[in-house]
């Protein structure tokens, strides 16, 4: 079983069509992350150096994915 961010490719047409649906994911995660990163940079002119920051990109609605991350933290510690 590959790793998350990893694609195993046989050659076969299913596994060049991997591969391309794994290259359109990596580019709408680095894209994420480069509006994340505009964002805390307008907000706050970088990342807060007072603050400890846990960036996560998540494919969601912005409500249901702070309510799951929320919950998540809470359970852990």
């Amino acid at each position: 079983m590959a790793a998350a961010g990893q694609v195993g490719v046989s050659g076969s047409l299913a596994g060049l069509a991997a591969l391309r649906t794994a290259a359109r994911a990596a580019r709408c995660a680095r894209e994420a992350a480069a509006r994340l990163d505009r964002a805390f940079e307008e907000a706050f002119g970088g990342t807060p150096s007072e603050v400890t920051v846990v960036r996560r990109v998540v494919r969601a609605r912005p409500d249901r994915a702070l309510r799951r991350a929320t919950a998540r933290d809470f359970a852990a510690g």
